[in-house]
């Protein structure tokens, strides 16, 4: 398999470990490998945009990468400079060739680099991420408008210039790229996702759970490593071969009820439903969406936990707070706001010592409320115990 695994690797910039866990899957197929991998879908957005300040006499370039996978901007690069060389790249230019040749202005006399790192940090800046992740709501047709303004409002804060001249395209790469990139590159700013899918997705397949009202579980109290029992939908042809290779079709090609581990259960805030991404091989997932009540077939495992695992609440889209933290960290802050965020720490003892004088004397309340109850009951009895005599 060192062969086969091989031409993975060198041509497609996957890990040894999941080269062997792929060619394993397709039972040692190289060109199914190649097929699904060929199929890996393009869930990150690189943002390459360049522009002018007039005012500070500077050239600059930034490239900003959105994860579909995560659902967060996660990395940031800016090159700022005043050769004006800088400004005759070509925005057209591949996202690869791009990066080299604007980082090769951050190594000259001419590197503005407190800007540069200042303008990074203004864009990923916790206030900021998650209104760069309302503009990729539709993943087609994500806001290039909104995204445009946003970028040449961040740059304009920190250059303190609205006379900016600015330029923005977009492209759409696989995560493999993304991930060899972002593992490789010593520059720019990054965002550490919180734990989601822990594996790369390279296919997501459209499903469909089996319900089971009678017997079944409710959704919302399957977790990470429960099976579900779910029937492939998806027509694509890359869809038929991964079905075919997990029995999820029979020899006339109807779908067939299938088991798929959950990768990730999360409830929508918006719609209360439970967003389901079952796991069927390496980088191979299915996703559905359904209400928390409805009742599904799980398979049944040895020391299955009784109550799922207690899910911490969501923050600023999709990130962690050691993410958060190193973003808040990156000295963008003005003093003001660093005070402000200090205060925001201790005011929480007032607030807690509140709501525990508030439950204490409710608490007196209930104390009064019975014994007043009590003390009539008591007369009551007494009255029917006389004039009952």
């Amino acid at each position: 398999m060192a062969v086969e695994s091989q031409i993975l690797i060198s041509n497609y910039g996957v890990t040894e470990e999941f080269a062997n866990n792929l060619l394993l899957f397709t039972k040692n197929d190289v060109e199914g490998a190649i097929r699904i991998l060929e199929a890996a879908e393009r869930d990150v957005v690189v943002l390459k945009a360049k522009f002018i300040s007039s005012k500070k006499m500077v050239y600059g370039s930034v490239v900003l990468f959105y994860n579909f996978q995560f659902n967060i901007p996660q990395y940031v690069f800016c090159a700022l400079s005043g050769d004006i060389n800088l400004s005759r790249i070509r925005i057209e230019t591949d996202w690869r060739d791009f990066i080299q040749e604007i980082t090769r202005y951050m190594e000259g006399k001419e590197a503005e680099f407190e800007l540069a790192s200042r303008i990074e940090g203004e864009i990923l800046s916790p206030e900021n991420v998650p209104y760069i992740t309302s503009s990729f709501i539709d993943k087609k047709n994500y806001d290039m408008v909104n995204l445009k303004r946003f970028l040449l409002n961040c740059i304009s804060k920190v250059l303190l210039d609205s006379q900016i001249v600015f330029k923005l395209s977009a492209a759409d790469i696989d995560v493999f790229k993304f991930n060899t990139f972002l593992s490789n590159t010593k520059i720019g700013l990054k965002i550490i996702p919180k734990q989601g899918i822990k594996e790369v997705m390279m296919v997501n397949l459209r499903i469909d759970p089996v319900l089971a009202p009678i017997g079944g579980i409710d959704i919302e109290r399957t977790y990470v490593g429960d099976e579900i029992l779910v029937k492939i939908l998806d027509e694509r042809d890359i869809a038929r071969y991964i079905a075919d290779l997990i029995g999820g079709r029979d020899d006339s090609g109807i779908p067939r009820a299938v088991w798929g581990r959950i990768a990730n259960n999360q409830k929508s805030q918006e719609t209360g439903n439970n967003l389901i991404n079952l796991q069927f091989g390496p980088g191979l997932f299915g996703t559905f969406s359904i209400g928390s009540k409805v009742r599904v077939q799980i398979k049944e495992r040895e020391n299955r936990p009784e109550q799922p695992p207690k899910q911490t609440g969501e923050n600023n889209a999709g990130l962690d707070e050691e993410a958060m933290k190193q973003i808040r960290d990156i000295g963008t802050m003005t003093d003001g706001q660093k005070n402000n965020d200090t205060a925001g720490m201790y005011s929480q003892k007032p607030l807690d010592t509140a709501a525990k004088q508030k439950k204490d004397k409710s608490a007196n309340l209930y104390k009064i409320i019975s014994l007043v109850v009590m003390v009539l009951a008591i007369v009551i009895i007494l009255i029917l115990v006389i004039f009952g005599t």
